[in-house]
């Protein structure tokens, strides 16, 4: 059965200094410089969508960690014909030539751009591994009679947020406790563009440490690691002391987070592919690593397939798992039909979904 939610969230405009500790946005107090001699028109750059009207909201579109603070801005202006024309690193006004419009990129915690025109800096490429919560927007500004205006460019993030909410163990009782290892993405796509135009590039792939070396079955050896690119992003051990342990009928608490850039394949685990080398592209998976007993399994829960779309940009996909039975000893490897119920409660920061599968 599936639930559909939708909400729709509040665009709170912001002008104040930078304070990432407040979460604010710098706000740039005197005009830039004349872009060139003749007529000029006065233009106001505001934000929406990040900070404080995101931080305000319930735990499940709520930021976490910086998520949807901007701790960087860079807000790009192009003539009519495309041309780069100035860039800004705060909100504020700027000073432009009358007589044209104008197109307003905001690229907020992304990779540097400059001195590109409007067709190179949408192709800009933000990695995982160093731009997580990259968000971006545009606007068109009219100054072609104006001599001011004002624009509020709305930015979103272009990272999918996947947040592990519970874990509950309801394996039959004899099996005893479930002792998590490890809980991370596979299938993970490292790279898009600001324009949101997908990269060829993954992270993870079928939950190995490195896709040429196959995992040993039944142990955590060649498994994704800490050591995996972008794995402060997608992975989180609890390989630690003391234990985490799930009793028997227990659910455990998670709280977890992790990021993928928007991946729509919904392709179902193929049969083959714990013992394959070769790359095949595949929807996103969420992998729990465990020890029953002296036993160490996984539980794979294929995200992709249970989502219309897939993990879509700007959305926050709070996930509940329940495990009813033993794993399997390769993240590849699907378990038994009904052995994993998995609940997806769909977030976007801003609107919402909830959705209810069992696998």
């Amino acid at each position: 059965m599936k639930k559909i939610l939708s909400f729709i969230s509040v665009a709170v405009l912001l002008g104040a200094a930078l304070a990432v500790s407040c979460k604010k946005i710098a706000t740039d107090s005197k005009p830039v410089e004349e872009s060139a001699d003749g007529e000029t028109a006065t233009l106001n750059i505001t934000l929406s969508g990040v900070d404080m009207d995101i931080s305000t909201r319930a735990s499940g579109t709520g930021e976490y960690n910086g998520d949807k603070t901007a701790a960087s801005v860079q807000i790009l202006i192009f003539d009519s014909a495309g041309n780069y024309v100035k860039k800004a690193t705060a909100v504020g006004t700027v000073k432009l030539s009358k007589g044209m419009y104008y197109t307003i990129i905001a690229v907020v915690n992304g990779p540097e751009v400059s001195n590109l025109n409007l067709i190179q800096t949408r192709a800009v490429v933000a990695s995982l591994a160093d731009n997580p919560f990259v968000m971006h927007g545009q606007a068109i500004a009219n100054l072609s009679e104006a001599s001011t205006g004002n624009i509020t460019v709305p930015v979103s993030s272009l990272a999918s947020r996947v947040h592990l909410t519970s874990v509950k163990n309801s394996l039959p009782t004899a099996f005893g406790a479930i002792t998590l290892k490890r809980v991370y993405l596979c299938n993970v796509k490292g790279q898009v563009q600001l324009d949101a135009t997908a990269v060829d590039s993954w992270y993870n792939q079928y939950g190995r440490k490195a896709l040429g070396t196959l995992i040993t079955a039944g142990s955590t050896t060649g498994a994704v690691d800490a050591g995996n690119t972008g794995s402060a992003y997608t992975f989180k051990s609890y390989e630690t002391s003391p234990a985490t342990s799930i009793a028997a009928g227990t659910t455990y608490s998670a709280n977890a987070y992790y990021y993928t850039f928007p991946n729509p394949l919904k392709t179902a685990i193929p049969a083959n592919i714990a013992t394959t080398t070769t790359w095949n592209e595949q929807a996103t998976w969420l992998t729990i690593c465990g020890q029953v007993g002296d036993k160490i399994y996984y539980w794979t829960a294929n995200l992709g397939v249970a989502l219309t779309n897939g993990l879509e940009r700007n959305n926050s996909y709070d996930v509940s798992i329940t495990l009813n039975n033993l794993g399997s000893t390769d993240p590849g490897t699907p378990v038994t039909e009904a052995s994993v119920t998995l609940g997806i409660n769909v977030q976007p920061w801003q609107a919402g979904s909830e959705i209810t599968q069992t696998l």
